[in-house]
């Protein structure tokens, strides 16, 4: 991801276990926040979730989107990201739901559920690192 400088780029991988906490907004303006999985494909991030989950209907109302992304074990280093949301159509929800579990989980999903996918572009990235504050 050319908006992510190298040093941070095993945060992204598929081979490691870092936690996107999406904010999206309610329909007051109010913000809430969701720990997802994910998965990265170019410079979009993408996530699935039911078609009528409260996420998903807040990103097609409102698709400005914030999130951080920290890694399981080491929580002082953390991408935060702004972007917009778009539900991706012309993408295989399945395949893109077993290419997160695969992720997390280490198989193939065992469990079907109805899922749409939602490509998150980003239009400003900000790493972080306390590595140096924490004692």
């Amino acid at each position: 991801m050319k908006q992510v400088p190298d040093e941070y780029a095993d945060m992204l991988t598929d081979e490691g276990r870092s936690f996107m906490m999406l904010t999206t907004l309610l329909n007051d303006g109010s913000p809430i926040v969701t720990p997802l999985w994910f998965t990265v494909q170019g410079d979009d991030y993408l996530i699935t979730t039911h078609p009528d989950s409260l996420k998903a209907r807040n990103m097609r109302a409102r698709p400005a989107v914030a999130f951080a992304i920290v890694i399981e074990d080491n929580m002082v280093r953390y991408i935060s990201v702004r972007g917009m949301a778009t539900e991706a159509l012309d993408m295989d929800a399945k395949a893109v739901q077993a290419r997160i579990v695969r992720k997390y989980e280490g198989h193939d999903p065992t469990i079907e559920r109805e899922e749409v996918v939602f490509r998150i572009t980003p239009h400003k990235t900000n790493t972080f690192d306390y590595s140096d504050y924490v004692a």
